[in-house]
């Protein structure tokens, strides 16, 4: 089957209702209450497995079905989690390393910057419960606005699938998609290296997807420890015990120590860290990744081989990019928004990570659009990345193409740098306002100007005694005192 045949199968109202009722006669809870409350969220392992047998039945006879996995969310503005590792995922305290859920975290940051935690799970029968928090900053709550958020974070992609019973239909994300179009098995997640790589062994054992590159998808978990470090990196007791049971896969990879903690009466907790392996070839010239998406968009071009056309432009930008001479190409450049305003930071102020990898992280199609003058456009944008990356984290003003993104960035420009100076102040407190207001989510370029053109129209400040609206092009810099009503 293509791609475009896969999605038809795949929203076609008749595999939905396939796959609900392959399901719903598993329900062995004590009260059958599989159909009771419609708005929680069925995914995970049994819900992409039931379509994998659906779509290739010679391949998989029957649905491997282990558990059935139900999310069900509510709103608790109470909750305040620190520790951010991750800009998709936090990770909880403790050892106990749940077995339970498939593949999925305990705490994380959704697209709309609200946190969901799974707070508790209850299995009864083969229904597994899963309870989640989501804080929520905006007016309304609706279940449905997260769904994409839970499927997403699931470690590995051929699970990234759920009813939607609300709407009655299946939703998926991409590399879904792409698992089924290449029996391909990928991680799609690096906060669990132990859990994951266990994991990926066994999926490719059950469903048989041979086709799987086993070794690439546990280098790239690897490599994560080597950006990231080792965290979270506890052993518990159910972990333990599955060691135990898997010893040769486990001693293979992982080396485990004690570390003096106690999870329990004379039970001694253990961490785990990676063998040596060998790293890829120029893999150290580009470690300076902020996210976990920035690394596997690195792996997807590099070693997944996905977009060799992409991999052509970045192996001839990057070495230009992360020279040190860049000033010296946007000196000479006849790119107008470089040459209106050359205030360039002096070579070896700020150290500089390889945004271009972070950008097409948030946003796969960055690159996709106009090439005209498209090296000068990325120059800008660095450029810009260096003036405020002191004050303002580069997603906020981030758009989904490189042409968008140099005209936000040029309006942003004109409206926080005045004669070579940036309003590094009246930023912060705009950004402030923005965690607030919970706006300037989106990344579509028309809806985050508008956004941002509202913010900037209702910041108000004191003058004399009386509320006024910040008048942006007055020549003074940060001295503002800004109306302090934001939300912590």
């Amino acid at each position: 089957m293509n791609k475009r045949e896969i999605i038809n199968f795949l929203e076609d109202k008749k595999t939905y209702e396939k796959v609900l009722n392959i399901l719903r006669p598993l329900d062995s809870s004590d009260n059958k209450n599989f159909d009771s409350e419609v708005e929680d969220l069925i995914a995970g392992g049994s819900v992409a497995n039931t379509i994998y047998h659906l779509l290739y039945e010679e391949r998989s006879p029957q649905p491997i079905i282990n558990d059935i996995d139900v999310f069900s969310m509510e709103v608790n503005n109470d909750i305040f989690f620190r520790n951010h590792t991750d800009e998709h995922f936090l990770i909880g305290e403790g050892i106990s390393n749940e077995t339970n859920v498939d593949g999925y975290g305990k705490i994380w940051v959704g697209k709309y910057g609200n946190t969901l935690s799974m707070v508790s799970t209850t299995r009864n029968g083969l229904l597994n419960k899963i309870n989640l928090y989501v804080t929520n900053q905006s007016k309304g709550f609706n279940p449905i606005d997260y769904y994409d958020d839970v499927i997403s974070v699931f470690d590995l992609s051929n699970c990234q699938a759920a009813l939607d019973r609300v709407n009655q239909k299946i939703i998926y994300t991409e590399s879904f998609v792409e698992f089924l179009l290449t029996h391909k098995i990928e991680v799609t997640n690096l906060n669990t290296p132990l859990q994951t790589s266990f994991r990926l062994n066994k999926k490719v054992s059950e469903l048989g997807c041979t086709e799987t590159n086993i070794e690439s998808e546990i280098n790239l978990i690897k490599h994560s420890s080597l950006v990231f470090g080792s965290y979270n990196n506890y052993v518990g007791p159910i972990w333990k015990e599955k060691i135990k049971e898997n010893k040769e896969f486990f001693l293979n990879i992982f080396k485990f120590k004690k570390n003096g903690a106690f999870y329990g009466p004379n039970e001694e907790s253990f961490v785990y860290i990676f063998k040596t392996f060998e790293i890829r070839h120029n893999f150290n010239n580009l470690r300076r990744f902020s996210s976990h998406s920035s690394l596997m968009v690195y792996w997807d071009v590099f070693v997944r081989g996905k977009n060799p056309k992409l991999k052509s432009k970045l192996e001839s930008y990057i070495p230009k990019l992360t020279s040190n001479q860049y000033s010296k190409t946007i000196m000479s450049s006849n790119y107008k928004p470089l040459k209106s305003n050359i205030n360039l930071l002096a070579e070896n102020n700020v150290e500089f990570y390889d945004f271009i990898f972070d950008y097409l992280g948030e946003n796969p199609n960055y690159l996709n659009g106009d090439i005209e003058n498209e090296f000068d456009k990325l120059s800008y944008v660095k450029k810009m990345i260096n003036e405020t990356q002191q004050f303002l984290d580069f997603r906020f003003t981030l758009v989904d193409t490189l042409d968008d993104h140099v005209k936000f960035l040029n309006y942003f420009e004109g409206k926080f740098c005045k004669n070579g100076q940036w309003r590094s102040h009246d930023i912060r407190k705009l950004v402030l306002m923005r965690h607030n207001k919970s706006s300037l989510t989106s990344n579509i370029y028309t809806e985050k100007l508008a956004d941002l053109k509202n913010c900037i129209n209702n910041i108000l400040v004191r003058f004399t005694g009386r509320k006024m609206r910040h008048n942006f092009n007055q020549k003074k810099i940060g001295t503002t005192d800004f109306e302090d009503t934001y939300w912590f």
